[in-house]
């Protein structure tokens, strides 16, 4: 590449104010690190260090990740693990970060994203076609199938739940 390798130490100075600035997972920082010239055991050590004076921690990087991931971008906790796993999260870590999100929250982001999609499937699409198209937009988003149809089901009929009384 032609540009000097870092020493250790702006290694770990660039790797603090890039942890300063968001959340970072550990294996991210890592793999800067050897794009920096650091050696596996140079980067090593720069991690430990930034993980001992808590710049990271890859249990506060999967909650923070989550709860950004389902909020603003709309996605599933199948996507969410996927990437996380992607980015050497363990299981645990990644089950914790997703236990984090409640229920409700999350079937209100699956409805958003659900409502959405509905607004651009043209209205001549059959009701099968329909409910078909939301379905796999949900799945591509990382929802769990038996939310999805139930999500689809409230969508669809808005009113189930407040006309129950008018209909016995």
């Amino acid at each position: 590449m032609g540009s000097k390798p870092l020493s250790k130490a702006d290694a770990y100075n660039r790797a603090a104010a890039k942890c300063s600035l968001g959340e970072q997972c550990s294996s991210d920082i890592y793999n800067k690190c050897v794009s920096w010239g650091l050696s596996e055991k140079e980067s090593r050590e720069v991690v430990d260090m930034l993980i001992d004076e808590r710049f990271i921690d890859d249990h506060r990087f999967a909650g923070a990740f989550t709860r950004d991931k389902i909020r603003y971008q709309g996605w599933g906790k199948i996507k969410i693990a996927y990437y996380l796993r992607i980015k050497g999260i363990d299981s645990h870590t990644i089950r914790d970060a997703a236990n984090s999100i409640s229920d409700e929250e999350y079937f209100d982001a699956l409805k958003k994203i659900i409502q959405s999609k509905l607004k651009s499937i043209p209205a001549s699409k059959s009701p099968l076609q329909i409910r078909s198209a939301l379905a796999r937009y949900a799945s591509s988003r990382g929802f769990e199938s038996g939310l999805i149809f139930m999500a689809i089901d409230e969508v669809l009929t808005p009113c189930d739940t407040e006309c129950d009384e008018y209909l016995d």
